[in-house]
């Protein structure tokens, strides 16, 4: 049904696509009828972000997709190519917290997470302030987001300090790291350690890492092929494990929060159950005003918060350069899809 037929497949190298002669031009997004001006179209798979950072500098390819955010300084005002940031709105790069068991079923300690962790200075660090702030369940450029998010948890080690404290994770002297004392199923000694699980963005982690520890928490970072993800998720085996939805749309909140989710193949994976929280899901997908649906979403995520369900970090934006040779390529709303129609 679209503009291309496919030509050739390599796993893990690329693809390619051959003009469709036969096509109408059907895509809403194209101006003329009939088949594309392109013959072929080749996506090919770079794993290097320094050689992905260069391609088109180099006069590789036509369009770098998805560049890392270091080479956003040498592109933004090159007039030679064309830049784009696309912010995607949705969860962002969420960590969603597992509360059937320790450490993070205490409510404290999940409030201590928040305030041990410095989004802006990992934005800072890893990214050069380029990517966008992520605050709360629905990130900060999406049309619903609820803008107490970010004022919640002051970035404070000492207050996250405190949580753990009265959690009874304890300062062991000459120790870095915390141990139980007198804490429900866990045996006096223990570690708090808490695991980080990735699909990407290991960095993120071991920024977080550094900070946590300053707070006595063992941060462990392990990145995770999707199939071992949705394994571990169906097992309940994981504390905090990376969950994402790409949407303008709020009801990606019922999705990942209403309980009736929680089941196998369900995205509602922390274990928590409100009656408030689902009943205030379930409008997102029966009120027909998005000014009301945005309200729903917005108490939605204050509850979320409330309870420290999850931990947002940040939010990637897509970051493409087009070389000057071509002309009418168009990203799709979202960021992380385009069109070569025109």
């Amino acid at each position: 049904a679209g503009p291309f037929t496919l030509a050739e497949w390599v796993p893990n190298d690329r693809v390619v696509f051959k003009k469709w002669a036969g096509y109408g031009g059907w895509n809403p997004v194209q101006k003329t009828k009939g088949p594309v001006a392109i013959d072929q179209l080749t996506i090919r798979w770079i794993g290097e972000g320094a050689v992905l950072g260069n391609i088109v500098k180099s006069g590789n390819a036509h369009v770098g997709f998805t560049i890392p955010a270091s080479f956003v300084d040498e592109y933004k005002n090159d007039k030679s190519v064309t830049f784009i940031s696309k912010d995607q709105s949705g969860t962002g790069l969420q960590m969603v917290m597992n509360i059937r068991k320790p450490p993070l079923n205490d409510i404290r300690v999940r409030r201590a997470l928040h305030h041990a962790a410095d989004q802006a200075a990992i934005n800072k660090l890893l990214f050069d302030g380029y990517y966008a702030p992520s605050e709360g369940p629905l990130n900060n450029n999406h049309r619903c987001f609820w803008d107490g998010a970010g004022k919640m948890y002051e970035r404070s080690v000492d207050k996250a300090k405190a949580l753990l404290d009265q959690a009874g994770w304890k300062v062991v002297a000459g120790k870095p790291i915390r141990e139980a004392q007198g804490v429900a199923g866990v045996a006096d000694g223990t570690p708090l350690k808490i695991r980080y699980n990735v699909l990407h963005h290991k960095e993120i982690g071991e920024a977080l890492q550094a900070q946590f520890r300053r707070a006595g928490v063992d941060l462990a970072v392990e990145v995770l092929a999707g199939p071992v993800q949705l394994d571990r998720v169906n097992k309940r085996d994981f504390d905090l494990m990376y969950e994402r939805q790409r949407s303008p749309d709020p009801v990606i909140l019922d999705q990942v929060w209403n309980s009736k989710w929680d089941q196998p193949g369900g995205w509602a994976w922390t274990g928590f159950k409100d009656d408030t929280l689902d009943a205030t899901l379930g409008k997102l997908r029966a009120l027909p005003s998005l000014d009301d649906r945005c309200a729903a979403a917005r108490d939605a995520q204050k509850i979320i918060m409330e309870n420290a369900l999850m931990l947002p970090t940040l939010s990637d934006p897509a970051f493409v350069v087009v070389s000057g040779k071509v002309k009418g390529f168009q990203m799709g709303a979202e960021g992380n899809w385009f069109y070569v129609n025109n």
